[in-house]
């Protein structure tokens, strides 16, 4: 963004929307010298001592900047990020205007659908091999616009980590959802997304992911990495 300077890009939350309020973060947007900006702050936490908050919601809030930015240079399309401001712990990010993908599966032609399986596969599987998990891999963190380009949003639980069982972990997020949300879709909708999931990470890396998820689901419970999602 080359408008304005940097500095003048605060927000001030009393001519900003409340669009979210999230475990972790409020989600406002507002627009800023013509752009639809989107503000990520971290919400502080009353149990946790003030000082040890400070840190955690500073050093989460870059970690995730830093995620996003990466991933967008792996080639996987997501919010620019803009500003990070760590007095107040907010991460400034352009707007993506669309859907999420959890309200597009319901509305889309089969041809469609296995389209956008096979692109989101493909994406996962670029994060993937470069490195980066999401950590919330969900259909309502992909926003598909009016040109069903997608994008990858919300990368706040995610992490740099080349593990297997983060990878699994990943995939398994996404199977859940859509076994909860699309079931009558959600066969088809994995068919395409491990064919792209594939095509990028290898035979040999998709069946050690595919053989650890299978684990996960044996284990019958809904894993999270205790090191990231410490409170």
């Amino acid at each position: 963004m080359e408008r304005g300077e940097p500095s003048s890009l605060i927000m001030d939350e009393r001519g900003a929307r409340l669009i979210k309020i999230g475990a972790e973060a409020a989600l406002f947007r507002f627009e800023w010298n013509g752009f639809s900006i989107v503000a990520k702050k971290r919400i502080p936490k009353s149990y946790r001592h003030p000082a040890l908050d400070l840190r955690i919601r500073s050093a989460r809030t870059t970690h995730e900047a830093k995620l996003m930015h990466a991933a967008k240079a792996l080639g996987v399309p997501s919010p620019s990020v803009l500003l990070v401001d760590r007095s107040e712990n907010t991460l400034y990010m352009e707007h993506i205007a669309g859907r999420q993908l959890k309200a597009i599966i319901p509305e889309v032609q089969a041809d469609v659908l296995r389209e956008l399986s096979i692109r989101v596969g493909k994406y996962v599987g670029l994060i993937h091999r470069g490195g980066i998990v999401h950590g919330d891999l969900t259909t309502s963190n992909i926003i598909v616009n009016e040109r069903r380009q997608t994008f990858f949003v919300d990368f706040g639980l995610g992490d740099f980590s080349t593990e297997v069982e983060e990878r699994a972990i990943d995939i398994h997020l996404m199977r859940r959802a859509l076994e909860s949300s699309h079931y009558s879709v959600s066969k088809s909708f994995l068919r395409g997304f491990e064919r792209g999931y594939r095509e990028v990470v290898g035979e040999r890396t998709f069946e050690e992911v595919s053989q650890r998820m299978e684990e996960i689901l044996g284990r019958g419970r809904y894993v999270k990495t205790v090191k990231r999602r410490l409170s």
